[in-house]
């Protein structure tokens, strides 16, 4: 079964700057675009086509970023507009801020996006069905913001490992990696959990999920494969509203993602897109 790597594509002080002040303002383009030229070069080095979720208001601000990651032939998709969690937005807020995010990055690139991941993995239990209908009639065809764990934040934890065909065989979900030990579940997919896993560890997970048949669906940010820490591109303003606490743990573990998926893709093991990912299982369903 193949790994598929995608990106979050978003600019950290961006996304604090909104939340922090409320304003949509185009800080830390610097940074991001240093992150985007070692991601690239990164990507491009280990034969990698990723699936590249672009947050609207990050392609609104840093456009030609966004055309450069397309050229380079990675999948883009969806990561709505304004990184609000789909529990905290109405069913219309929902609608008008995936379509936003749908109609830009097809005015930006000439074609529609065909994958959608929601920020922070929000989509949860109560809103599935809804928030699946929604992205069927906005003409999406796979959905990556399930996280099949119990979290806080996030997470539906009895919800299917691996790909399946919801909302009335209509929509692809590809979730998150996970393995199951007995009835509990452990996340691998990316973020903290990946920087603080040692690589053996990891790479056992992998070949775990591929003997079960499972693809092992992998996520990471810009930041994560820039040799400096978020915070160091953080306009001052923003450095004293950002908690100490929450800068440390963002860069915990951080120099350590790139070695680790490197030993990860050293298994060998197919490598895929999301979109060849949901076009896969769709075949593979067919009667």
């Amino acid at each position: 079964m193949p790994i598929a790597v995608t990106i979050d594509f978003e600019c950290w002080p961006q996304v604090l700057w909104r939340r922090a002040a409320g304003q949509e303002l185009s800080v830390g383009g610097a940074g991001l675009a240093r992150q985007t030229d070692h991601m690239l070069d990164w990507l491009a080095g280990h034969e990698v086509r990723a699936t590249v979720f672009v947050l609207g208001m990050t392609a609104r601000a840093w456009p030609n970023l966004v055309r450069r990651i397309a050229s380079a032939g990675h999948e883009i998709a969806a990561h709505g507009d304004r990184h609000e969690r789909v529990y905290h937005q109405s069913a219309t807020r929902f609608r008008e801020d995936t379509q936003r995010a749908r109609d830009l990055l097809a005015d930006l690139l000439g074609v529609r996006p065909s994958g959608y991941r929601a920020a922070e993995f929000s989509v949860t239990r109560d809103r599935r069905a809804t928030v699946y209908e929604t992205l069927v009639e906005l003409g999406f065809t796979y959905d990556a913001s399930v996280f099949p764990i119990a979290h806080r934040r996030y997470g539906i934890a009895d919800a299917a490992r691996g790909p399946e065909v919801v909302a009335h065989g209509r929509l692809v979900s590809l979730p998150a990696a996970t393995v199951a030990l007995g009835a509990v579940r452990l996340p691998v997919a990316g973020g903290g959990y990946f920087r603080v896993t040692p690589a053996p560890l990891l790479c056992a997970a992998v070949q775990r999920l591929d003997a079960e048949g499972l693809p092992a669906v992998l996520y990471f940010h810009p930041y994560e494969f820039d040799d400096r820490g978020p915070q160091l591109d953080l306009p001052t303003p923003l450095r004293r509203v950002w908690p100490r606490w929450h800068q440390v743990a963002q860069s915990l573990g951080r120099a350590r993602v790139l070695p680790r998926l490197a030993a990860v893709l050293r298994l060998g093991l197919p490598r895929s897109t999301l979109g060849e990912l949901a076009q896969a299982t769709i075949e593979r369903l067919k009667p």
